[in-house]
Formats: C-alpha cells, structure tokens, sequence
C-alpha cells in the first residue's frame, strides 16, 4: 500500500478576494481542502479565480509571506500592436512603459497602428480560399 502525501497546506487569496487552503501535490497538482485539512470533496471548477491565482503564483516562483500565505501578483495588462502585415507586438501597459513611451521599444510607435488584443489575427488570414477543382479539358 502506498500513501501519498500532498505535502504542508498553503492558503491563497484569488482575485475575488476569497481564501483558499490547499495542498499541492508533486504529481496530481494543487487540491483544495476542507475546514478539517481532509481534501475537498467538490473542487473548484474549471472557471473558478482559485485556479489562475495557483497558477500565477507557481508560475511567479512559489512567494510565500511570513505568515505562510501564498504571494503572486497579477501580471500587466498588454496591448497588441500591429507593426506591418502579420506582424504584431505586445506591449506590456506598466507605469513605466507609458512614461518611457517610444523610447523603450525599438520602432516608432506613433506610427504604428494600435489594435483590439482579441482582433489579433489579421483579417487576411481570416479569408480562406476556395478549394480547386482540377478540370480535365
């Protein structure tokens, strides 16, 4: 018989400001656990804030405060820029790239046409061409 273990309980705050205490397991990942330490008979769903709040925080390299809870931010907000045909740019929206403006970034971005980040793909490559009938004469 085997036992495995998740390993020490850690507690996080996602977005919505509600706390959670899970333990993370090396394999099966992260799994949230009761008010008794025991895991969690119904986890959260696939759209539930506790999930991009684990995986911020695994990605930003595991932060925990003094008190034990786990530490992450939430990264920039970014814009997409389109350069020249199929070529974009995402720009981080931080303090400091609004103040350094062009001079941060190799090209100059008055000049460049700001887009809707969820229009990133160009509308050529949204046509797709008619398949083609070979004809024998």
């Amino acid at each position: 018989m085997k036992v495995l273990l998740g390993g020490p309980d850690h507690r996080i705050t996602d977005a919505a400001k509600a706390e959670w205490t899970f333990e993370m397991h090396p394999t099966c990942g992260p799994a949230t656990l009761d008010r008794h330490g025991a895991i969690a008979e119904r986890q959260p769903g696939p759209r539930s804030p506790f999930w991009r709040a684990v995986t911020l925080w695994g990605m930003q390299g595991w932060r925990v405060d003094a008190d034990g809870r786990c530490v992450w931010d939430e990264p920039p907000s970014m814009r997409v820029v389109h350069v020249v045909g199929r070529q974009y740019v995402f720009l981080a929206e931080t303090p400091e790239a609004i103040a350094a403006g062009s001079a941060m970034y190799p090209m100059d971005l008055r000049r460049i046409e700001v887009v809707d980040p969820s229009a990133a793909v160009p509308p050529a490559a949204q046509q797709r061409s008619k398949p083609c009938r070979l004809v024998s004469v």
